[in-house]
Order: structure tokens, then C-alpha cells, then sequence
């Protein structure tokens, strides 16, 4: 791990880091990387916690092994984070982030596969690509996460929001060309919510829509 200035960093939804903020003090944000990810998946992954003025760099392992990046952030304060790779999670060993205490999530998740440069990036380059990747976390809102793919992937949002049993927003979802299993289980068991995102979608595909709100 290695501290690397940057002064580059974004304003505005669209161009703003994956960004976690802090609802209470001593609020600790971890990356967990998954068992079946190395650095064919991601080749790294960075996070501020000043708005992209220094990061924090982790080189993924190139073989196969246990992970956790953790981040400590006080009420009112914020995580970013970038990566730059094909895939950050997998259908098996599945990576994701977690939260001690609740937390609100914004900015822009394609942040995580395309590094500085994902403001304009609406391709999700693998199947699986986002799989499970905020299950279970302590999320209250999510309204203000852009996730901007207007073609889904197999399984790219499978299993998303598994389990945020806090959650009570979900973000816009602007993809019309749909894949397998794109949203299955994407918000399971998110017994607090309140809103739902509007399918713009007008042709539906295998299991894309399976237990998605159940």
C-alpha cells in the first residue's frame, strides 16, 4: 500500500467517485476482497478520504487470497474510491464492501473499473461485475449512486443490495438492453425500502427481474 497525490478529483453525480459518507462517527467502510479475484479482475484499488487530493493504492494479489481494505470516517465525512480492471467481484467468493455503522453511498460505481477516467463510461466490460457488492451493508440511501450502463452484462447487478436491510432509496436504473440475471436478487430482503427505481426496459430477458424486490 502506497500514498499517491492526485489532485484531480470530480464535482457533479456523474463525475464523482463511488463514495460512502459516514451517519456516524467511528464508522468503518471495508473493501472485502473476494477469494476467486485477483489481478486479471482488478488491478488495483485506491481510496481518499480529502476528495482525491492523496489516495491510498492497493495492488491486487496476483494469486488468489484473503483481503480486507478498512477505512475509518467520522459522521459527516467520506470515502472515495477507484479501481481499474474488468471485473471487482465474481459469482463465487464474491468481493463487496461492508459498513460498521450506517452509511449513504453516491458518486459513480463505474469509478471502480475505469479509475480516474469513468465520468463517461456506460459499458460494464464482464459478466458478474458488481455481483454482491454492497450485500448486507449498512446503506440508508442510495438515491444519489449513478450506476450509468445503458446494456446490462449476466449477473452484473445480481444480488447488489442483498440483504441492505436499512436501505430505503434505490438509484436510477437508465438500462434498456437487459442480460441474464442482470438484476436478480438486486435488492432481496431490503425490507426498508421505500422507493423503487423505475424498468425502462421494453424487452425482458431470463431471470432479469428474478426476486429482485422480493
Amino acid at each position: 500500500m502506497g500514498i499517491l497525490n492526485n489532485s484531480r478529483h470530480y464535482l457533479g453525480q456523474r463525475g464523482q467517485y463511488l463514495t460512502f459518507t459516514a451517519e456516524e462517527d467511528e464508522t468503518v467502510v471495508n473493501f472485502i476482497l473476494g477469494s476467486y479475484i485477483t489481478r486479471t479482475n482488478i488491478e488495483y484499488l485506491s481510496y481518499s478520504t480529502n476528495g482525491g487530493i492523496t489516495w491510498t493504492k492497493t495492488t491486487i494479489p496476483t494469486q488468489r487470497t484473503s483481503l480486507t481494505i478498512p477505512v475509518t470516517i467520522n459522521a459527516g465525512k467520506s470515502v472515495i474510491w477507484k479501481g481499474e480492471g474488468t471485473n471487482v467481484s465474481a459469482n463465487s467468493g464474491a468481493s463487496k464492501f461492508s459498513c460498521t455503522k450506517p452509511c449513504s453511498l453516491s458518486g459513480n460505481i463505474m469509478s471502480l473499473l475505469y479509475g480516474d477516467d469513468f465520468s463517461d463510461k456506460t459499458t460494464i466490460p464482464s459478466t458478474y461485475a458488481f455481483y454482491g457488492i454492497f450485500n448486507s451493508a449498512k446503506i440508508t440511501t442510495a438515491h444519489e449512486l449513478e450506476l450509468p450502463a445503458t446494456t446490462m452484462t449476466a449477473n452484473c447487478y445480481e444480488n447488489m443490495f442483498n440483504s441492505c436491510t436499512l436501505l430505503t432509496t434505490a438509484p436510477k436504473l437508465p438500462a434498456t438492453t437487459l442480460a441474464n440475471s442482470c438484476y436478480n436478487h438486486m435488492f432481496y430482503k431490503c425490507s426498508s425500502l421505500t422507493t423503487a427505481p423505475d424498468l425502462l426496459a421494453t424487452t425482458l430477458v431470463n431471470r432479469c427481474y428474478n426476486y429482485m424486490f422480493y
